[in-house]
């Protein structure tokens, strides 16, 4: 059975390092579960952007800030719509200006309004109602967040109308944004505007990236910082080392949430058994998987030498965790094996990275 289970895990892709952003909810582990007695960045999340807190999420890459946003601040958050500005895309000067910031929220906020009035419809709704629990590899459906954006979506598209262009001055284009972040909290929700993977869009989507960093946290995001919303930005701990630009963060940015590392190797079973269980619900027939835990995928001895590799060559980030058992899943499933071994998380590793075996 292990075999056939590995089979199906490798083919469902449930070990990768990259998945879409409400898979990344589903996958997500409560910090407060992997390193018990610790603080609960989901907790001071949740409360700190109902109030309507600016908040800088803080932690290497690949330490899971993504999949933390996605989790508390996804489809079926309470209390506040939250708003994921896209930016890797954008041209530079979103980053660098402040109105042509301020023309992209309102591209934003509406296209997601626009969306969630079409859902709200749709046979996704009742879609939603018979599969309450959130699984992977499913289209975003129309939760709590979608709904309050139906109820106001014609009234959004109404002020937006000619918003979206930069012909328009800069105060004309910051008033629109403000009223459509007023209209959202009508409803008796807090909007938030929150920006994700900061590391990767400013150090490598764009040109001059220096320039761009300092543009966007010393410019752009002290405009952001007058609008009657919530603020979340995630960044990377390199910021701090330069005094202008951490300066700028906690000039804007009141509250600060770090990510903690995993303490010990039960916390790294812990993420790998809930993306086992992610796709043992997924699957049509997860009866014959029942019961299926990290001992039927992985030796023990491969989960310790995991979290051995995680805390020396693979720099603490969860993210080349995930990766490295991708790789030696693959590597199990094509030589027939039962379970991942230690040698197969050892050529893992030393496949796509500098570390060697037992670094």
């Amino acid at each position: 059975m292990s075999a056939e289970l590995l089979r199906h895990l490798r083919d469902q892709f449930a070990f990768d390092d990259a998945p879409r952003r409400h898979d990344l909810a589903a996958y997500h582990v409560p910090f407060d579960e992997l390193a018990p007695g610790g603080p609960s960045p989901e907790r001071t999340l949740a409360a700190a952007t109902r109030r309507g807190e600016r908040l800088v999420v803080e932690g290497s890459s690949g330490r899971g800030k993504s999949s933390l946003l996605a989790s508390v601040l996804g489809e079926d958050a309470e209390g506040v719509v939250p708003f994921l500005v896209p930016m890797s895309a954008e041209p530079a000067e979103t980053v660098t200006e402040p109105r042509a910031m301020a023309v992209h929220l309102v591209q934003t906020i509406v296209a997601a309004a626009k969306r969630a009035e079409v859902l709200r419809g749709s046979e996704d709704e009742a879609l939603r109602e018979a599969t309450p629990t959130r699984v992977v590899g499913r289209d975003q459906l129309t939760g709590r967040v979608g709904v309050t954006l139906g109820v106001v979506a014609a009234e959004l598209g109404r002020q937006a109308a000619g918003g979206d262009s930069m012909a328009r001055s800069a105060t004309a284009i910051f008033e629109v944004v403000h009223q459509l972040l007023v209209t959202i909290a009508t409803e008796r929700v807090m909007p938030v505007l929150v920006f994700d993977d900061t590391d990767r869009w400013l150090g490598t989507a764009f040109d001059e990236p220096e320039r761009l960093v300092r543009a966007f946290f010393g410019k752009v995001l002290l405009q952001l910082r007058d609008f009657p919303c919530s603020l979340v930005v995630a960044v990377h701990p390199r910021y701090r080392q330069r005094p202008e630009v951490s300066a700028s963060i906690d000039r804007v940015l009141t509250t600060r949430i770090d990510l903690p590392p995993l303490p010990d190797f039960d916390a790294v079973a812990r993420l790998l058994a809930r993306r086992i269980e992610a796709h043992v619900e997924a699957d049509p027939d997860p009866g014959r998987w029942h019961g299926s835990s990290v001992s039927d995928v992985l030796a023990p001895a491969a989960v310790e030498r995991l979290f051995e590799h995680y805390r020396r060559g693979l720099g603490n980030e969860l993210r080349t965790v995930v990766r490295t058992v991708h790789v030696a899943l693959a590597t199990a499933c094509d030589g027939g094996a039962e379970l991942i071994t230690v040698e197969m998380i050892d050529a893992s590793v030393a496949s796509w990275s500098d570390a060697g075996p037992g670094s």
